[in-house]
């Protein structure tokens, strides 16, 4: 089962991106991967530096993905979930159309709501469908209330199949 998984990440408002993972667990409705960056880069909540790496949990048909992301030596730097059209898992990848909105917590501060500028811009430029776009606000509404019970579903999840990070 290890070996490279592409994670397929489809836009509304700007190309689509494509990136190489380490597989970590895949079955038919769950895949966990991670992700190591090579160069430092800019977050809208902070900046990450070089050798970064996301843990990465994707459900069958969820409509948001749930990353951990880690510092090079290990250490929490935060959640971030992403909401998206229902994930898709394929052999040997995964894909989702990025709703825009992501939800950051980086403990202990509270999560917050992000992008709702640009999720905004979209369905004015009419790149986003009015419809999906107030699915997603209202998405993001409900899971901000139980973002931390997300977070424990989620590190039980990483325990059960991938084991301590």
């Amino acid at each position: 089962m290890p070996g490279v998984i592409k994670e397929f990440k489809r836009h509304y408002n700007k190309p689509d991106q494509e990136f190489d993972c380490e597989r970590l667990h895949q079955d038919e409705s769950l895949v966990i991967l991670r992700y190591v960056t090579t160069q430092a880069f800019s977050m809208s909540h902070g900046e990450a530096p070089a050798g970064t790496s996301t843990l990465g949990i994707y459900r069958r048909g969820a409509r948001a993905v749930f990353w951990k992301m880690l510092s090079p030596d290990g250490g929490l730097i935060g959640y971030l979930l992403h909401l998206c059209e229902p994930i898709v898992i394929l052999p040997d990848g995964v894909s989702y159309k990025d709703l825009m909105l992501d939800i950051w917590q980086a403990p202990p501060a509270a999560p917050i709501l992000l992008d709702e500028d640009d999720l905004s811009a979209a369905v004015e430029a009419g790149l986003i469908p009015v419809e999906a776009a107030n699915e997603a606000r209202i998405d993001a509404k409900a899971l901000l209330t139980r973002f931390e019970n997300l977070v424990r579903g989620a590190e039980e999840t990483l325990r059960q199949y991938v084991g301590p990070q």
